[in-house]
């Protein structure tokens, strides 16, 4: 039986360096349960060296992993800005 996503919240990060650890450690159990957690590592995340060359691709299966992780990064994106829970946090 798998865990429903409808009941994960977004962890929230108030910019508290003391509260950064285990802010991470809940970012990291959400994005495992939506399938992105290697979007966290830049050694497992698998993006192409340049996201623009993906459409010339001519293997397959590796422009197939590069869309992927791509659309990870994304959601991995998503969910942090998500998680900011103060505008300081974004520079404005």
């Amino acid at each position: 039986m798998g865990i429903s996503s409808k009941s994960l919240t977004v962890p929230q990060f108030s910019g508290k360096e003391d509260k950064y650890e285990v802010w991470l450690y809940k970012l990291k159990a959400v994005a495992v349960t939506k399938e992105f957690v290697d979007a966290l590592d830049k050694d497992k995340c698998g993006l192409p060296p340049d996201p623009s060359t993906v459409e010339q691709e001519t293997d397959a299966d590796k422009k197939k992993q590069y869309e992927q992780a791509i659309k990870n990064n994304k959601m991995l994106m998503a969910l942090i800005t998500m998680a900011l829970d103060n505008l300081d946090l974004f520079g404005l």
